[in-house]
């Protein structure tokens, strides 16, 4: 997966933004997302997902990790048409919120 887009700070001039993931589904419920090689390669999320709604095809999962002293925790919601993350970081160098919205 790559994400593209373009960040916007307050009082700072919009830059252009990007992110290149593997995601890998390891069985029907779990989903390892790793950073590739050439970003250094390593573990991002393993996240155990769950049926959230069976009619709707509706899974959902969350995993967190450490990057130095700041959480990287994420949520995922996965259905037939759309896919959303939303992250929270904390710790002495970061304090975030973002989410992200994927639409077919």
């Amino acid at each position: 997966m790559t994400e593209t887009g373009r960040l916007r700070l307050p009082d700072a001039m919009p830059v252009e933004a990007f992110r290149k993931w593997h995601w890998f589904m390891r069985d029907a419920e779990l989903l390892d997302i790793r950073y590739p090689q050439e970003a250094g390669g390593g573990d991002y999320h393993r996240i155990q997902l769950k049926v959230h709604s069976a009619r709707r095809h509706e899974w959902r999962g969350e995993a967190s990790h450490l990057c130095g002293e700041d959480v990287y925790r994420g949520w995922y919601s996965l259905g037939p048409d759309c896919l959303l993350i939303c992250h929270e970081v904390t710790g002495p160098a970061k304090d975030y919120r973002m989410a992200s919205l994927y639409l077919r």
